[in-house]
């Protein structure tokens, strides 16, 4: 291997980084040099919705499957990040990078010059812009447990017209069903906490309050890019 990226480190045996290089060889290779600016917006984006929009948005401007597109954009954002500052690429050139990867799939010469194309436009964007995202993403991440997943269902509680006390004759404990209340069951997985999983459950008022109060931040943090956007001009 002639890059420093895979003499060092064993990322040609990964399946996942194979699985998806093959699947990006398999795109029309005109594509290849296109979708260097996709993977950094899609890098970039606050929200995985938001990336995901950005695939899709890619995938109908450059014609092409998006499952097919997934696998390419997640083989640019690889390279992207390795290509930042005290990434493991840092000091490798698109051409040392794209002839290890000749040798590793038996690229024609076609593919070789569409991936030497999108890496030295994937080096360009590392090197101007992918380092304060980087960081940005590493600061908002830092510190307190990450939120990463949300699941949520609906559950019907029982109603009784009485509850059964401790010590109480239980041969005398007739109670009648009243019927069901609707309650919202929410899960929350977190990174980087004592507890990975939180329960918790809400009426109608109360997800009205949380709903709101999350609309209120999202709120707040727009005005405060915003304010910061307009201060560093």
């Amino acid at each position: 291997m002639k890059s420093h990226l895979f003499s060092t480190y064993e990322v040609l045996e990964r399946d996942d980084f194979r699985k998806d290089f093959k699947a990006s060889l398999a795109l029309p290779a005109h594509v290849l040099p296109q979708i260097a600016d996709y993977a950094f917006q899609a890098l970039a984006a606050p929200t995985r919705a938001e990336a995901d929009k950005v695939c899709k948005s890619a995938a109908d401007t450059l014609g092409v499957a998006k499952s097919q597109l997934d696998h390419a954009l997640s083989v640019a954002r690889f390279f992207l990040e390795e290509f930042a500052p005290k990434g493991k690429a840092e000091s490798d050139s698109p051409d040392t990078i794209a002839e290890d990867l000749r040798n590793a799939f038996s690229l024609t010469a076609e593919q070789l010059d569409a991936v030497i194309t999108m890496l030295a436009a994937l080096r360009n964007l590392a090197r101007e812009k992918v380092e304060l995202v980087l960081l940005q993403k590493s600061y908002a991440e830092s510190t307190l447990p990450i939120l990463r997943t949300v699941s949520t269902s609906v559950d019907f509680r029982a109603m009784f017209d009485q509850s059964y006390k401790y010590e109480e004759d239980i041969t005398r404990f007739k109670p009648k069903f009243m019927g069901t209340v609707p309650l919202g069951i929410v899960e929350l997985r977190l990174s980087g906490a004592h507890c990975d999983e939180v329960f918790f459950q809400v009426t109608r008022r109360t997800l009205q309050i949380l709903l709101d109060h999350l609309s209120a931040l999202q709120l707040q943090m727009d005005i405060a890019e915003t304010g910061l956007a307009l201060k560093d001009r």
